[in-house]
């Protein structure tokens, strides 16, 4: 009977009002209390007025009663309809009651109006007598009331007052250049929502007229003192008195105009029964206790995201501190006076000093003649970038001095400009290579020799030609040596110089010819947890012979922990990932460095490889020393990058942060202003994380946020910045982008955030969806701030037209 009843009365196409408080328990039984009480009192009244006139014979005016009676009754009516399509969708039936209510109301109206002044010219003696009692009775009431309002008062201001006036002020036009916080909250918005926005938005049509008189009058200079009806963010007026006047500048010229706002709304409103004013303010306090609720929650959810960031942060810092206190070379972090930040202890032990008495000396103390060949005014205690390996003299802690070789690099970490050098203690190749410059010259002393001894002894130039010919050999063979030396030397500058790993292939390709002649190679990275070699990178147009990710059993090289040459197609091992169509030689080289594996160098040619001796044991040795400055360079190219991808990247999710978009937004910014360029701020937000996070827990969240990374990277096209903006926000800066493209972009990622299916630990996370707001440039600003403002308005509106849609920003 009641599924039959709910059928009948419903009305299809809509959806029961407990929707629009989101079924909060609280709220709901809070409004089902106060709509009952209301039809109960209302009903009480109604037959309370009833019973009288039937009991009074000798009332006069029995249908003017009955009339309000009526009106009440319906008026409770409406009030229980009102609990009944909480559940329930019958708007028909309650706006059929409500049409009832209002002709009642009406035709009682009509009936009281001609009878009251028939009522007062002709009042008699018993009337007199109940008006007196019911005056008495009123008096009484009214000082009741009173003493309740004085005591309400109190307790009002309590809550109240720390309340300031409201301060405006706008430009000759009437745009917002500045409002408080109370202005921007008596108007029911915030100060970055209301700035550039003209006076005319926070009004009716029908006071603008006013308006625009008022403002003549203030560019005019008088100042003066009004009422001004506004009108807030929910249509509501706001009643103020406004104190205003000109703003002049230091010429005197009327620049703008500034008003004092105090709102008197409240005065505007007072209760006429004790009952409905208590109500009003237990309700006031219990909308505020919720809003205080809400708000620890709040702050506990972004506590424990910070505390799960701090972690992450943590175990980064701890994992590149192992890596720095392994490696054989010194890396320092210097300040922008020279100052030594930090310093590993391959840097301690480089200079002699022990523990951490390194740390604040002066980088001109450790080596004084580090910059004076490369600045002609040179600044005592300036610190210059080095992009190639210098050898300076170094000064040890004891005095000694040592030659090293350095690099200096500059980062740029939450403003601060510092530095990170990388060096190396050349003594001993130093030494080498003095060696080897002795032994030519010794040995060009001894060609010389044996030349005049070819002269003086003919007789015996068959054995000297035997000698020279052996000691030219030597000779040729050192020079080669010492070339390689060299071109070793080179290779470690290019490498030690290179800030990506795409030029470090440059450089591998070019000295891999240059060393053993080979014409093609391929360059294999391991991954941080030691499982596949992923490629990244070939040379010599043989992508189709490498696997793009190879495990370490599939090459011999990396099994074995040695290089492993490839001569005979036939008779060798050869390795799995190699697929050679046609007779080529291969050589496989496996990159270590510190005891780690950095990854895999493979090279191939066409004839074997062997030097120029046509020895394969000394072509194999030079490559090992070929493969160890290689590893070398790898290893400090990723250490750059990972530190700087540190500071530029989200910890939890790996898209970019808000100190690379301020960066990027800079950069767009001043390309589209210098060619007239346009580009889209996008900023999309998750509905009901918040109900999310409480219902699922802080891990599935996490988890929801690292797939709606993968899925705006995924969905965006290549050259968009995609950044973690806070909690659950994300923006993305879109360049050279017209705005219906953008539009159909937003709509693209609001449709592929619906597929979401997410499932956490085999539990199913239920549907996604977002809101999105757009801003444009130059349209809605020329400013970051200004464009970020925009596209955050533009989202809060698609929040506030109830979510899962795409808003773009109003001019």
């Amino acid at each position: 009977m009641l599924d039959m009843l709910r059928e009948w009365l419903n009305t299809p196409g809509f959806m029961p009002h407990g929707h629009c408080f989101l079924w909060t328990p609280t709220l709901l039984w809070m409004m089902v209390a106060a709509d009952g009480v209301i039809a109960v009192s209302y009903f009480a009244i109604a037959f309370g007025l009833w019973y009288y006139i039937r009991r009074r014979h000798d009332f006069g005016y029995k249908a003017l009663a009955a009339m309000f009676g009526a009106f009440i009754c319906a008026c409770g009516i409406t009030h229980a309809l009102s609990i009944w399509d909480i559940w329930n969708f019958s708007y028909w039936l309650e706006g059929y009651a409500k049409l009832i209510t209002a002709l009642i109301s009406a035709a009682t109206a009509v009936m009281l109006w001609p009878m009251i002044p028939r009522l007062l010219a002709l009042p008699s003696r018993d009337e007199l007598a109940e008006t007196n009692a019911e005056l008495q009775r009123q008096i009484a009431l009214t000082k009741a009331t009173a003493e309740t309002l004085e005591i309400s008062e109190r307790r009002y201001r309590q809550l109240v007052e720390t309340a300031v006036e409201g301060i405006w002020t706008l430009d000759n036009e009437g745009y917002t250049t500045f409002v408080n916080r109370t202005m921007a909250e008596m108007l029911g918005t915030t100060e970055e929502a209301m700035l550039g926005r003209h006076l005319f938005d926070f009004m009716d049509a029908s006071e603008q007229t006013l308006a625009q008189r008022n403002m003549a009058r203030r560019l005019s200079g008088v100042v003066e003192r009004h009422d001004f009806r506004f009108r807030r963010t929910d249509n509501t007026p706001l009643y103020a008195i406004v104190s205003s006047g000109p703003i002049h500048d230091e010429h005197g010229e009327v620049v703008g105009m500034l008003g004092v706002i105090t709102d008197i709304t409240d005065r505007e409103r007072i209760a006429n029964e004790l009952a409905e004013l208590t109500a009003g303010l237990e309700y006031r306090v219990q909308e505020r206790t919720a809003e205080l609720a809400h708000a620890n929650r709040e702050l506990e959810n972004s506590i424990a995201e910070q505390q799960q960031t701090a972690m992450a942060l943590q175990e980064q810092e701890t994992w590149l501190r192992a890596i720095l206190d392994s490696t054989v070379d010194g890396i320092i972090t210097l300040n922008s006076q020279g100052e030594i930040l930090s310093a590993n202890p391959a840097a301690t032990h480089i200079f002699g000093y022990p523990g951490v008495e390194m740390l604040g000396r002066s980088i001109h103390t450790l080596m004084p003649d580090l910059f004076k060949e490369d600045v002609d005014d040179h600044r005592p205690g300036a610190v210059f970038p080095i992009d190639h390996g210098k050898v300076v003299n170094g000064v040890r802690h004891d005095g000694a001095q040592i030659p090293v070789e350095i690099a200096i690099s500059e980062l740029r970490l939450s403003g601060d400009r510092q530095f990170v050098g990388m060096l190396r203690d050349i003594t001993e190749r130093q030494e080498n290579e003095e060696s080897i410059r002795l032994l030519n010259r010794e040995l060009i002393k001894v060609n010389s020799n044996l030349e005049l001894q070819v002269t003086e002894r003919q007789s015996a130039e068959g054995q000297l030609q035997v000698v020279n010919t052996q000691l030219q050999t030597l000779v040729g063979s050192l020079k080669r040596q010492t070339e390689e030396i060299g071109l070793l030397n080179e290779m470690s500058e290019l490498l030690q110089s290179c800030m990506e790993l795409t030029e470090a292939m440059g450089v591998l390709a070019t000295f891999s010819g240059r060393f053993i002649g080979a014409d093609a190679g391929c360059l294999y990275l391991a991954e941080r947890n030691g499982g596949l070699l992923q490629r990244i990178g070939s040379w010599g147009g043989r992508d189709e012979e490498s696997e793009v990710a190879l495990r370490h059993e599939d090459c011999w090289a990396m099994r074995q922990g040695r290089l492993h040459p490839l001569a005979d197609l036939q008779a060798n091992l050869i390795c799995k990932h190699l697929h050679l169509e046609e007779q080529r030689y291969s050589l496989c080289i496996p990159l270590y460095a510190q005891g780690q594996n950095v990854g895999l160098l493979n090279l191939r040619r066409s004839e074997p490889f062997i030097d120029g001796d046509g020895n394969l044991a000394r072509a194999q040795q030079i490559m090992l020393s070929f493969s160890e400055q290689v590893a070398l360079a790898l290893a400090n190219i990723n250490l750059r990058q990972r530190l700087q991808n540190l500071s530029l990247r989200d910890p939890l999710t790996g898209l970019f942060n808000r100190r690379y978009l301020d960066e990027q937004f800079e950069l767009e910014l001043a390309r589209a202003r210098r060619g007239g360029g346009r580009f889209a701020v996008l900023m999309m937000d998750l509905d009901h994380f918040k109900r999310f996070n409480d219902n699922f827990g802080h891990d599935a969240g996490d988890y929801l946020l690292q797939n709606v990374a993968r899925t705006l990277l995924a969905t965006v096209r290549e050259g968009d910045v995609v950044s973690r903006w806070g909690g659950e926000e994300f923006m993305i800066l879109m360049p050279e982008i017209d705005q219906p493209i953008a539009e159909q972009r937003a709509e693209a990622i609001r449709s592929e955030m619906g597929l979401l299916r997410p499932v956490f630990q085999q539990q199913p996370l239920g549907k996604v969806s977002v809101s999105i707001g757009l801003s444009f440039y130059p349209q809605h600003g020329h400013t970051a701030q200004l464009l970020i403002a925009a596209a955050d308005h533009a989202l809060y509106a698609a929040k506030s037209g109830g979510r899962d849609r795409v808003v773009i920003a109003t001019p």
